[in-house]
């Protein structure tokens, strides 16, 4: 029991006596930091926030008369900490001694006295592998899993053992061997995995008859991933840990990256769509401005599609979308002529400017927003200007894409192209402001005919703006951006990508698990009209999202080149957002359908603590302690850890370390005289080609006198030679002679018993083992 002011180190039992107990009623309450603790409860110093506490305890008698004692104290830790581990963890090649250390660390500078002991790890026996839609949780094995083989599954061997690549999930099954009578046993994994993937380590739970989460962890790019849990009597079946590796893609949105006011380096990415939209207002200004003030609503608009036939080459442009809002004044019903040949004079500005793409061979596609078709009730000057006609003309001239075609003849309000770009094809599929539910069905026919297809879907109405800083979180629009996500975007999971203009604004949204499980879609608004230049709507943004197919990465860049800038966010006009740069430039997952995921395995183990003493050593505090492993045998992985303990009794475990001493190089020997002699006996060999020969047809020594020795036709030619085998390496010749082996590799156990034999038909010899 601590006194009021007292240091606790290590631990100490909570004990309360009253003074004086006459007519106390019940049991005094106790309190530490405002957390109920009970009499006989054991606190440690190691587990408490290093500090001050409170102890409080209360005792209330028969009258209703509380005491309250109140002790005082603090805590500090009490175990000693371990630095850096030699060998690290993983290292191979070692010598046949190995000097064991760790630096160790006591709280309170006194010296620490440290003891090794060995640690025996366990490798699998059994690898298999495969894909799968999901994990069945319950079942042991999976359908279609493959033997992998367990080569190169060795920590420190330099080797991996990949999984097959998979759009939604890819695994790896181990099975290790351990001894059950072991206690304390850590399972360890570690591999590749890319930072925009996870893994996921499970263990079989054989009383549970299920797979047991231990660890789940993104990937990285600096080193392996490591991945660890402990093996419990119940993960233990007949001798066996069975161990599963998952690999999922969690396809969030958070790749890290600045916004750096650049476009990516073209080296970086495969192809590019540029996004514009809204322009409505640059056209109308072009139309009833006047003089300068005119020019630069014009230049606005026209130096977009200038810069994007400019840079088409260099910036890798496949394809160009404009998602509608191109002129301001189609948006009434009238039979006004002048009203009608200002709509039209506006529309010259936009098909002046779409017509520069044209001319540049740029593949690209429009459609009309509610101010280009008077809020969907007639296209018809739409249509004039930005027909089906003008687009399969221009098809004629495209390469690698082509304009699919109109919802009815003769009326472009929705439509889709097909384009192929970087060895993938895509779909389009434009749809007008107010698109009807026939309209929608259309969609979906489209979408249907082309399942295989990468698809984005342009729409002028989806999303509203976000006001969060990365404009994240965006809603869909009433009625018009829901029902188009409710009956086309949830029903088709080609669709990996959405764009959309008319509420002002920017919006992102990375959605999962749309149309089916596993399939994710990337939502984007892009409607920068109401910016302001100087009190102009001249801003003139547009986006140019660049492709990564790799890595299946979508990079959005947001540039005007009327005014040769990145990010709009200073010319925004709203007073309900503070966008902060990230809004504008920033990179997102995308599920193209070439998307996979793949781990690949370093090493898997199954560690068993012991109590075999390596060695100890006592330090200062800070100091490295060491030990020596001598006896290591070549071409055996070793496991070991350590234990320190301070002057006031607080003790701390290492992490437990595995490396693997170098294998032997040594080779049989070269031949010497057929007649045995001291150095040669028990490895000289006298073979004759017939039963009653008196002499020996063929002489010559190979490998050691303790070798265990096997005969077989090894390399299916139809001749017996011989292989020895040392512990559990194999030295293989092919020919009736001395020297060096033509093969040599490590198989089974030292304990086991080797069998010989033809095993799949194919007339070669291989070994067997038995346990």
């Amino acid at each position: 029991m601590p006194a009021d002011g007292d240091e606790v180190l290590g631990e100490v039992t909570i004990d309360a006596t009253l003074a004086d107990d006459a007519g106390v009623a019940g049991a005094p309450t106790l309190t530490l930091d405002g957390n109920p603790i009970n009499i006989g409860d054991t606190l440690s110093s190691d587990e408490m926030a290093a500090g001050g506490h409170e102890l409080r305890i209360e005792a209330t008698d028969e009258l209703g008369n509380t005491s309250v004692h109140i002790v005082s104290f603090t805590t500090h830790p009490n175990t000693p900490v371990f630095g850096d581990l030699s060998p690290v963890s993983g290292t191979s090649g070692t010598e046949g001694t190995v000097t064991l250390s760790t630096t160790v660390t006591d709280p309170h500078g006194g010296d620490v006295d440290t003891t090794f002991y060995e640690a025996t790890p366990r490798m699998p026996e059994m690898a298999a592998q495969g894909t799968t839609p999901s994990l069945p949780l319950n079942q042991l094995n999976f359908t279609g899993q493959e033997e992998a083989g367990t080569d190169g599954l060795a920590p420190g061997d330099d080797e991996t053992l990949r999984s097959p690549a998979a759009e939604e999930v890819t695994f790896q099954r181990f099975d290790v061997p351990v001894d059950e009578s072991s206690s304390d046993q850590v399972i360890s994994w570690s591999g590749e995995v890319d930072p925009a993937r996870g893994a996921r380590l499970h263990v079989w739970d054989g009383e549970e008859q299920i797979w047991q989460l231990l660890q789940d962890s993104r990937g990285t790019a600096d080193g392996l991933t490591e991945l660890t849990g402990i093996a419990q009597p119940a993960h233990i079946t007949d001798g066996t840990v069975h161990l599963l590796v998952e690999g999922y893609d969690p396809f969030t949105d958070d790749i890290a990256g600045e916004v750096t006011d650049e476009f990516r380096d073209p080296e970086t990415y495969d192809f590019s769509i540029a996004h514009n939209t809204d322009t409505q207002y640059l056209a109308e200004g072009a139309v009833d401005q006047e003089g300068a003030a005119a020019e630069r609503f014009r230049d606005a608009y026209l130096d977009t599609t200038q810069w994007i036939a400019d840079n088409a080459d260099e910036r890798k442009i496949a394809y160009a979308v404009h998602t509608g809002g191109l002129v301001n004044d189609d948006n009434v019903i009238t039979n006004d002529p002048e009203w009608i040949g200002h709509a039209r004079d506006q529309y010259a500005v936009a098909d002046e400017a779409q017509t520069i793409l044209d001319e540049a061979g740029i593949p690209n596609g429009v459609l009309p927003g509610n101010h280009d078709n008077k809020y969907g009730t007639d296209n018809s000057l739409y249509n004039e200007y930005f027909g089906p006609e003008r687009y399969e003309a221009l098809s004629e001239t495209w390469e690698n894409a082509e304009y699919g075609g109109p919802w009815k003849p003769g009326d472009n309000q929705n439509h889709y192209d097909l384009f192929t770009a970087s060895g993938q094809d895509f779909l389009v599929v434009h749809l007008g402001y107010m698109a009807t539910d026939e309209e929608l069905a259309w969609a979906n026919e489209v979408l249907a005919q082309y399942p295989d297809r990468n698809a984005i879907l342009a729409s002028h109405e989806y999303i509203n703006a976000s006001t969060a800083t990365d404009a994240r979180g965006a809603s869909h629009t009433a009625h018009w951006g829901e029902a188009i996500y409710e009956k086309v975007v949830s029903q088709n999971p080609n669709i990996f990508l959405v764009l959309s203009g008319h509420v002002h604004g920017v919006g992102t949204n990375v959605r999962h698990n749309v149309a089916e499980d596993g399939h994710h879609v990337v939502e984007l608004l892009a409607d920068y009209q109401e910016y302001l230049v100087d009190g102009e709507k001249t801003a003139g943004y547009k986006r140019l999202l660049q492709f990564d197919v790799d890595r299946s990465e979508m990079s959005v860049n947001t540039y005007s080149a009327r005014l040769d800038d990145h990010g709009a966010h200073e010319y925004d006009s709203a007073t309900n957002r503070e966008y902060d740069g990230t809004e504008d430039e920033f990179t997102v997952p995308i599920n193209l359908n070439t998307r996979t995921t793949s781990i690949a395995t370093d090493s898997v183990l199954v560690t068993a603590y012991s109590d075999i003493e390596i060695g100890s050593d006592t330090v200062a505090s800070g100091a490295s302690a060491t030990a020596d492993w001598t006896g290591l045998e070549p071409g055996t992985t070793y496991g070991w850890y350590a234990v320190a303990e301070n002057a006031t009794g607080g003790t701390g475990t290492s992490p437990l370390s595995v490396f693997t001493v170098a294998a032997s190089t040594t080779e049989p020997e070269e031949p010497g005289d057929p007649t045995p002699i001291p150095d040669a006996e028990g490895k000289t060999y006298l073979l004759s080609n017939t039963w009653d020969s008196t002499t020996h047809d063929t002489a010559f020594v190979y490998g050691r006198a303790n070798d265990e020795m096997f005969v077989g036709d090894w390399d299916g030619d139809g001749n017996d030679t011989f292989a020895v085998r040392r512990g559990d390496r194999y030295f293989v010749s092919n020919e009736l002679r001395g020297g060096n082996a033509d093969s040599e590799f490590a198989y089974g156990r030292e304990a086991d018993t080797v069998l010989i034999g033809d095993w799949d038909g194919n007339g070669t010899d291989t070994p067997g083992v038995r346990r």
